[in-house]
């Protein structure tokens, strides 16, 4: 793999190298935080190859996560739809899907490279991890979303998943779609 971080700026900053892996920070226009960043593997071009197919990732393929996360939230909500509070926003199965943004926040994004791939030949592959606010008695309720070569693998309760991974079930909210 070529250095691919010489055509841009890299989106990954303070990318540092840990006895844990790669770890560092994130902007991303899906919340008003920053998202940290972890590799236990891989170079860190790849990293950075990683990083910037999430914050690039195309507009088909963010529509089936937010509709895969809003499924995911609406079945767990307590009661009907979800309520914020703060702002009087009720999130219902007719709201616009990037609203499901106000109840969930993704914190990290977790690369992770192929066993069975040599790295230039491993598209990019990632989880995202979120946080939710979905119901007031279950507060550290979690989400994960997993993402390969930009087709989506996983959406649903955190469960460490992977990207190299298939969930057939129905317990995977992207079958539900």
């Amino acid at each position: 793999m070529g250095n691919i971080i010489d055509s841009f700026h890299p989106p990954v900053y303070d990318l540092h190298l840990t006895q844990y892996g790669w770890e560092g920070t994130i902007s991303t226009p899906l919340s008003e935080y920053e998202m940290a960043v972890s590799a236990r593997d891989g170079s860190e071009d790849y990293v950075q190859l990683c990083a910037a197919s999430f914050l690039n990732m195309s507009d088909e393929l963010l529509r089936k996560l937010l509709r895969a996360t809003a499924a995911y939230a609406l079945e767990h909500a307590a009661g009907d739809g979800l309520y914020d509070e703060e702002s009087g926003y009720e999130f219902t199965d007719g709201s616009p899907v990037r609203d499901i943004l106000k109840f969930v926040v993704p914190v990290c994004l977790v690369i992770q490279t192929s066993k069975l791939l040599t790295e230039e030949d491993t598209p990019p592959a990632f989880v995202v991890e979120l946080n939710c606010d979905l119901d007031p008695d279950d507060p550290a309720e979690g989400l994960e979303w997993a993402v390969n070569d930009g087709e989506p693998v996983y959406v649903g309760e955190y469960i460490g998943c992977s990207p190299w991974e298939s969930y057939p079930g129905e317990e995977n909210y992207i079958n539900r779609i």
